[in-house]
């Protein structure tokens, strides 16, 4: 028994919107989609048959459709194809050589910070604060 495989590509990936028993009914419906999305770059019918050794395969209807949107994309040129490498974007590292940089930065004025001697004693450390004192409660507001 022969099906129609209905296939859209989209970003340069194929995916089957529908498996039909008539070839009509599928190429219809194939050139629906195509006139009606404006993010597919290309449809394509196959007439799938099973035989006793496997599938037999042959494309039946091929359209690239060629949009304004889809160009921008970059979708036109991608069907089912990968960019070339010189096509591809080369990052320089710039991002990663800015945040090493800037943690360099915090950690020296860290340590900055702490090499720097107060001038006079911190509250906790004079004597006053070493003798015993009564300590009072926030729920109750008694001291102990």
């Amino acid at each position: 028994m022969v099906r129609y495989e209905v296939l859209t590509c989209q970003s340069g990936r194929w995916t089957a919107r529908g498996i039909l028993e008539s070839q009509n009914a599928a190429v219809e419906h194939a050139q629906a989609l195509a006139n009606r999305n404006y993010m597919i770059a290309a449809v394509r019918v196959m007439a799938l048959e099973e035989n006793a050794d496997g599938f037999k395969e042959q494309v039946v209807y091929n359209r690239k459709v060629a949009r304004a949107s889809a160009a921008k994309a970059g979708q036109a040129q991608a069907i089912g194809k990968p960019k070339p490498a010189a096509m591809r974007q080369v990052h320089s590292g710039m991002g990663a050589r800015i945040l090493v940089l800037l943690l360099f930065i915090a950690c020296a004025a860290l340590m900055g910070y702490g090499l720097i001697k107060p001038k006079q004693p911190w509250v906790f450390d004079t004597p006053d604060a070493q003798k015993p004192h009564l300590l009072r409660s926030p729920f109750t507001g008694d001291f102990s």
